[in-house]
């Protein structure tokens, strides 16, 4: 079909790309079956059950937590997407402090678990007060956060 609509200006790699398109069903009108969903969109042919922990898992991201539910006493936004606010691929938009112990002998990383680490939360619920970075720590550092791009399909 290419070679017909632009003659020998096409070279043989699109010859064939437009072949493996077309066996994926993504040619010349042929829209009933898209190569990949939407962005943030359940994937194709998923069975009832997947559809339904699909559904769950989108509804808990976008779910505002309190403190009734199990929120707190400390945390960063109250709902996932508040910090891994990007579905559609990339950083998140919102920045956390991260900090551990890097033992200067063994080139060993402690976490800090026992602290609060390795992630700084820096909001608490009423009545508690926020995270601090501990004097244990010496390794220290801010980054964005995750994305939430194709980690389902990293699960699966």
């Amino acid at each position: 079909m290419m070679r017909e609509l632009f003659g020998d200006l096409v070279p043989c790699g699109f010859t064939a790309l437009a072949v493996v398109l077309g066996l994926l069903g993504a040619t010349h009108g042929d829209t009933t079956r898209p190569l990949q969903p939407a962005a943030a969109a359940p994937l194709p042919d998923l069975t009832p059950a997947q559809l339904d922990a699909y559904i769950a898992g989108r509804n808990a991201y976008k779910r505002q937590f309190r403190p009734e539910d199990g929120l707190g006493p400390v945390f960063n936004i109250p709902k996932c997407s508040g910090c891994h606010n990007n579905p559609i691929g990339g950083a998140g938009g919102v920045t956390v402090e991260l900090f551990g112990f890097l033992d200067p002998d063994t080139g060993e990383f402690d976490p800090l678990r026992e602290l609060g680490g390795p992630v700084k939360q820096a909001s608490a619920i009423p009545g508690c007060s926020v995270e601090t970075v501990p004097s244990a720590a010496n390794v220290h550092t801010v980054r964005r956060t995750l994305g939430s791009m194709g980690y389902g399909l990293i699960e699966a």
